[in-house]
């Protein structure tokens, strides 16, 4: 693992947020590390309103948090922010807070870190989101995209996933599977991922096909899903099926 940010940055999978977090807690090089935590955090503290799901955004906080992390316990302070985003940000967890906007001097006085965002109770529950996971398989290669670069889980690759709650053929159809190639359809089991503001609620169907594969996806050796493509844990249920067939371990 190389001990610089854009290094880091060039590896296959890693974005802008888990280099950050590389390289401040490995290597305690200032990088910021922006998740949908900090985003939280930081649109709370200044009572934005705009969309944190938007790439504009987060390049801009993350400017912002490049501009205040301590050189010293660098790591400390990404992680610091992270696990303040994940405790709920709730308005009875406003004490949580104190001393967070004195850093960033973003608020109106150093008490007042819950910002505009909670004055106006524009607090918002998390949105559950119904999806299809789809494991498509041709003999030891199974089907994988990368994500955009922008967004949730950006240049990670996935799955075959589609929205919805849908049928076996409903599945099959949408990712452009010859029916005649199908030798088997095996349902998966359910899993939940939750992130800052959406969960994913998963089901769907293990498919074993004779050639080809669905439209606008790689078919990767297996083992590649274990040693070389970055497949988030949001999948991680759907990873574990694939690593035990090919007798490996995740850890």
């Amino acid at each position: 693992m190389p001990g610089d940010y854009e290094e880091i940055r060039k590896l296959p999978g890693i974005g802008s947020y888990t280099a950050g977090a590389i390289a401040s807690i490995a290597f305690g090089i200032p990088a910021p590390a922006v998740d949908g935590n900090v985003l939280r955090v930081v649109a709370r503290i200044t009572g934005s309103r705009e969309d944190i799901g938007k790439q504009s955004v987060k390049t801009g906080v993350e400017r912002l948090v490049a501009g205040v992390i301590p050189r010293e316990r660098c790591g400390d302070f990404n992680q610091a922010l992270i696990e303040l985003g994940a405790l709920g940000l709730h308005s009875r967890r406003r004490s949580q807070m104190r001393g967070v906007s004195g850093s960033f001097g973003l608020c109106g006085s150093p008490g007042r870190a819950d910002g505009g965002a909670t004055r106006e109770g524009e607090e918002k529950a998390r949105r559950a989101e119904e999806r299809t996971v789809c494991l498509v398989e041709c003999e030891n290669r199974v089907a994988i995209r990368k994500r955009d670069e922008g967004g949730l889980l950006a240049s990670l690759y996935e799955f075959p996933n589609l929205e919805g709650r849908l049928t076996a053929q409903e599945a099959a159809v949408a990712l452009g599977l010859d029916a005649g190639t199908i030798g088997t359809c095996e349902p998966l089991p359910a899993s939940v991922h939750v992130f800052s503001h959406v969960e994913w609620h998963m089901g769907g169907y293990r498919f074993r096909i004779g050639t080809g594969g669905p439209k606008g996806y790689l078919m990767a050796d297996k083992n590649e899903i274990f040693d070389t493509y970055s497949v988030p844990e949001a999948f991680r249920a759907y990873k574990r099926l694939i690593f035990e067939e090919i007798g490996k371990v995740e850890t």
